[in-house]
């Protein structure tokens, strides 16, 4: 059996403690979530179930998105061809562009916590842990079904959006 020659914990995915532990007798790296027993600290891999996957791809692909929406709708106003180039449209531009780069950086923390807390129930062996995997699985569940119609919606508006700049408008004006 091999003894680890060196451990060192590092916080990853909002709190969920990752151990990478060195092997003496190999040379290679171990990497694992870790989880305190009694005696002492066990490492074993914390697993992305499919579900957490999942969830954190769409809400990748909805902030992503958020964020293409609000560049292509400020750029929709220096790349027109016909329409106002007002101040007041600019201002309104600017902030419909900001309430959709807030709504990609708030999706892009929700997937960051949520994934997190999934990784830490998921390796977790406390009985609290055991009585939330069924309710953060559940809560991941509702989330994909709010992923996909978030994606859906967000596709729609970002070809809205690239449809107006291919007539040549501005989105607003």
């Amino acid at each position: 059996m091999t003894t680890p020659t060196t451990q060192r914990w590092v916080c990853l995915y909002g709190g969920s403690v990752e151990c990478i532990t060195e092997l003496r007798s190999a040379g290679r790296r171990s990497k694992g979530a870790c989880s305190w027993s009694d005696s002492d600290a066990s490492c074993r891999i914390g697993q992305m179930t499919p579900l957490n996957i999942t969830f954190g791809l769409l809400f990748t692909a909805a902030a992503t998105l958020s964020v293409a929406s609000g560049i292509l709708l400020v750029s929709s106003f220096f790349m027109a061809d016909r329409g106002s180039r007002s101040a007041e449209f600019l201002g309104i531009h600017l902030f419909a562009c900001g309430v959709f780069l807030a709504l990609g950086l708030l999706l892009a923390g929700v997937a960051w916590q949520v994934v997190g807390i999934a990784r830490t129930v998921t390796v977790s062996e406390s009985g609290m842990a055991n009585q939330l995997r069924r309710r953060v699985s559940r809560l991941l569940v509702l989330l994909v079904i709010a992923g996909l119609s978030l994606c859906g919606v967000l596709t729609i508006v970002t070809y809205a959006i690239l449809s107006r700049i291919k007539e040549g408008f501005a989105v607003f004006g």
